[in-house]
């Protein structure tokens, strides 16, 4: 038998599915998102201590999924990729306690779903054509209406912020001319590119735990064999404004995490050896909130 929680997750969802994208049509906006100015000062790089460690290791809805086909949700649900008859992807909202499973999106094939971290939205992509073929598509499960943020660009890898406000998202533009950085508003469905790549790579990504900064690891240089052998750790504000940590150049610089609000941790790698690494840390102090 199903349980009580379950039967309303899926009354709720069942009359999301009815509805789906089907009751509005998308939704696009893309402009201008508000917010106060700040200046971000940025401190020298040092060890990370063994007692510093990234707050998102206790958060498991912060975390990027191990798989990213099957991303763990709120009160026991699970959102993953099914093939239909037709072997398209298909997302589906299961309990992990019962075998029932619902298609989230009735339209669209969609893929790495992730849910956000408050609430009861999921934020995946789906395929719209062959030049759109990971649009960005943000579901609230709880009405029947759905954001599709980002114009003329597909989304590679998304992180939400922990206030559930923000999707921080590393995108190509249609046709794969470029690799740029949005900042999307998931309420209100506003999106604004913060920053293009001169190299064809994604962005690794990582929010404070207040949600008002955004760290980034921007790759600069690639190898003949497209690996990273050049990234810059810089440090966005929700204005868009930026700051770039000062480290030695000609080093990998990956994997921001924060420890805190302001400390920020990264992994300074050496070009040609992932298995000689080591972890920094910066104070980071915003002028004003």
């Amino acid at each position: 038998m199903r349980s009580s929680r379950w039967s309303n997750a899926l009354s709720i969802l069942s009359a999301t599915a009815a509805l789906g994208c089907l009751a509005k049509p998308p939704t696009h906006r893309a402009s201008a998102i508000q917010a106060a100015p700040a200046s971000l000062s940025i401190g020298r790089p040092r060890p990370a201590l063994a007692t510093e460690t990234s707050y998102e290791d206790s958060l498991p809805l912060l975390r990027e999924p191990e798989n990213s086909n099957a991303a763990p949700g709120p009160n026991g649900l699970l959102a993953i990729v099914k093939p239909d008859p037709r072997h398209h992807p298909r997302i589906y909202v299961v309990s992990q306690s019962t075998p029932d499973s619902l298609r989230l999106l009735i339209d669209r094939y969609g893929t790495k779903p992730r849910w956000a971290p408050i609430g009861r939205r999921v934020a995946c992509t789906v395929w719209k054509s062959r030049a759109r073929p990971w649009d960005l598509c943000i579901v609230g499960l709880d009405e029947p209406d759905t954001l599709y943020p980002l114009l003329n660009a597909n989304a590679v890898r998304y992180r939400w912020s922990p206030d559930a406000r923000y999707l921080a998202v590393s995108g190509t533009l249609e046709g794969g001319a470029a690799s740029v950085l949005y900042l999307v508003d998931t309420h209100s469905g506003q999106s604004r590119a913060l920053d293009t790549l001169q190299v064809y790579s994604e962005y690794e990504m990582a929010w404070s735990p207040d949600s008002h900064l955004l760290a980034v690891s921007r790759p600069t240089r690639l190898a003949p064999s497209e690996d990273v052998n050049e990234a810059e750790i810089c440090v966005y504000d929700i204005a868009g404004q930026r700051a770039r940590v000062n480290t030695s150049g000609g080093r990998p610089n990956r994997d921001p995490r924060w420890i805190d609000n302001t400390r920020l941790m990264f992994t300074k790698e050496e070009r040609d050896s992932e298995s000689r690494s080591e972890s920094l840390v910066v104070d980071v102090t915003p002028s004003e909130r």
